[in-house]
């Protein structure tokens, strides 16, 4: 799966009236790196930090990225790594 870590429509509130697009490259990296656990963690929180633009994810790499999203990151940026990594598994 592709996706671009570095441009993340996150909405500032409920009504999704307002929103900003938002580089989490750093943010996700430093997490796992901090909170995982394992050699695939450190891996991948290199390969995030280290690199621009659109990335390539295996199976476990968006495992990891959904249980980021899930228990680590507020509200209003999970829904959005969430809805990223849904709408990437559409196409």
């Amino acid at each position: 799966m592709k996706i671009n870590l570095e441009r993340i429509e996150v909405y500032a509130d409920l009504a999704k009236s307002r929103s900003t697009v938002v580089d989490m490259r750093e943010l996700i990296a430093n997490l796992i790196y901090e909170k995982g656990s394992g050699l695939a963690c450190s891996v991948l929180a290199h390969k995030i930090y280290e690199h621009r633009g659109e990335m390539e994810f295996d199976e476990e790499e968006v495992k990891i990225l959904r249980a980021v999203a899930e228990t680590i990151l507020a509200p209003a940026a999970c829904d959005a790594l969430t809805a990223l990594l849904d709408n990437s598994k559409k196409d």
